[in-house]
């Protein structure tokens, strides 16, 4: 499968027809995408945007579509995640300026606007680098034999 969906646009973001993902995931009767699917999920799609509606036909942002894709039992369920992602991936790059990533980084860290305004990008650096330490956890290396006894442990209590 490697048609993208069309996209249709509401108050400037991009959506896709709910009977487009229906057919990605090979539903035998694309349909019930409306009949069953989007009622029986509506709270979960309502949580992460508002469901359009045309007549008769839903229009789903990437976060809608993706959760369909989730809760999907169809085997193309991975293919139709894949192309949705793509498509919304696709729509942002044409859309979104390229910047230079010191640029991104320097907007990210408004806070330490006294550094910035100095225009010392090494120094926005540094401090981003430092910020990524601190959240950052360290892998524990283990050999095999270790990680099988710590499985076989946890196994237990589960």
């Amino acid at each position: 499968m490697t048609d993208l969906f069309e996209l249709r646009f509401f108050d400037g973001e991009p959506h896709i027809l709910d009977i487009d993902l229906a057919r990605a995931l090979n539903m035998r009767i694309p349909i019930d995408i409306r009949t069953k699917w989007i009622v029986m999920f509506r709270a979960n799609l309502l949580s992460v945007g508002y469901l359009y509606r045309d007549g008769k036909a839903t229009y789903l942002n990437e976060a809608q579509a993706r959760t369909i894709c989730y809760f999907s039992s169809s085997r193309r369920a991975a293919q139709a995640d894949a192309a949705v992602i793509e498509t919304f991936r696709r729509f942002r790059l044409e859309t979104l300026p390229q910047m230079d990533v010191v640029e991104v980084l320097t907007m990210g860290i408004k806070q330490f606007d006294q550094i910035t305004r100095a225009g010392d990008n090494r120094l926005v650096i540094d401090v981003l680098r430092l910020k990524l330490l601190a959240t950052s956890r360290v892998r524990e290396r283990r050999s095999r034999r270790q990680r099988e006894r710590f499985s076989q442990k946890h196994r237990r209590w589960c």
